[in-house]
């Protein structure tokens, strides 16, 4: 059953390959108060009373033990993190813009019933106010089992569910050796990436100088489910590597006739009787967090959340920089970055030296000037002004 079953995940990972090249924009908010406190799920101020409010702008909602907990229309779906933070997932689109039109009415409808609660979005990588281990879970079954497990660990688990709030770009892959093309090159990335898109001015109701806190968070969570590479201890990377990856890794939950239910069985153990269809293969996939995962489409998910031109000067970067086969190889090669070892120990450098950080003999600025002048080369004239957005904030910093 095992064979069978791997051979499962990666005939779901073949039927994501596709010729075109789309990105997917995810982008979560905290919903606050005028004193940035973070609103709970629950109460006539709550999220799920937003979401009820805008529900009539949707197709579909959804349910979980008769409690609203996302909405979903043809260009986007709204859904909420284990705390209440509020994303927003954009459909697959070719063109920035189109993007921008897309989040510009989800934010319009958003805002006017914030505004008359005298709330807002916050876009920031952690809480801007209040202790993470103290805000409500939303009553989704999943996320108290994960919050369990995770409690067993540490607190990095807990703040990772409650007090985390990220951009992630989604985007496609041809055939499996583009995916393993792909997949490398933004893990080499990710290190200078997630220094990019480092937006977290306070931690836990103090002022941050942690560089990468979310990087370090997610080290923090569960070592086994972060790092697809630990797993594979130098055999190469493939579908079925990274299907062996999520399949030997611990479940912590699993559904069964409809119901969420608890388990630190890994899906080899669980299943060792019998075959996975799609919905657990899809669960499977969804309990391993690498900062670069694969599902249907590669999701990056190392960088905090943003301010939507940000966000989309973040999704044109990594368009310009993976989009055709050599572009990111060509710059990783010249700043000497070729091996993951590499990769982790630059991301090692950042966590230690912040802005202080240097790699081979390059300041943590220039790698950066590099990258984005190198990503120009390659940029739409209209979407500069997004890449030059997103410098400029960094810069800033």
């Amino acid at each position: 059953m095992y064979n069978k079953n791997i051979e499962t995940m990666v005939s779901y990972f073949r039927e994501g390959c596709k010729d075109t090249f789309m990105m997917g924009l995810e982008l979560e908010h905290f919903v606050v108060d005028s004193q940035n406190a973070l609103l709970p799920y629950s109460g006539e101020r709550g999220v799920e009373t937003l979401l009820g409010s805008l529900s009539s702008k949707y197709e579909e909602e959804y349910r979980m033990q008769g409690r609203l907990i996302g909405l979903w229309r043809k260009d986007c779906s709204i859904t909420i993190e284990p705390a209440g933070q509020l994303e927003v997932s954009i459909s697959p689109q070719t063109k920035a813009e189109r993007v921008l039109e897309i989040y510009a009415t989800f934010r319009k409808e958003v805002d006017e019933l914030l505004t008359a609660w005298d709330c807002h979005l916050a876009e920031c990588g952690y809480l801007p106010k209040g202790k993470a281990v103290s805000q409500e879970l939303i009553p989704k079954k999943r996320y108290q089992y994960m919050d369990a497990y995770f409690a067993k660990i540490g607190d990095w688990g807990r703040r990772m569910m409650r007090g985390t709030a990220a951009t992630q770009v989604s985007i496609d892959y041809t055939d499996e050796e583009d995916f393993v093309r792909k997949y490398e090159a933004a893990y080499k990335l990710m290190p200078i990436l997630s220094w990019i898109t480092d937006n977290v001015p306070v931690f836990e109701d103090t002022p941050n100088e942690q560089a990468l806190i979310r990087t370090k968070i997610w080290q923090g969570v569960d070592g086994a489910r972060t790092n697809v590479y630990d797993f594979l201890q130098g055999r190469p990377l493939s579908f079925q590597t990274y299907a062996e990856f999520a399949y030997n890794t611990s479940l912590i939950v699993v559904r069964e006739a409809g119901e969420d239910k608890p388990t630190e069985k890994t899906a080899a153990q669980y299943y060792a009787e019998r075959p996975i269809g799609r919905e657990e293969t899809e669960q499977i996939l969804s309990m391993v967090f690498p900062c670069v995962r694969l599902k249907k489409v590669l999701e990056l998910r190392g960088a905090d959340s943003m301010p939507i031109e940000e966000a989309l000067g973040y999704a044109v970067l990594v368009k310009c920089i993976l989009e055709k086969p050599g572009r990111a190889e060509n710059w990783l090669e010249s700043v000497g970055i070729r091996t993951i070892e590499q990769a982790d120990a630059l991301t090692s450098i950042l966590l230690e030296k912040g802005e202080k950080a240097d790699f081979n003999g390059q300041s943590i600025k220039e790698l950066t000037d590099s990258l984005f002048a190198f990503a120009e080369l390659f940029c739409e004239e209209k979407d500069k002004k997004y890449l030059q957005l997103l410098q400029k904030r960094k810069d800033k910093i």
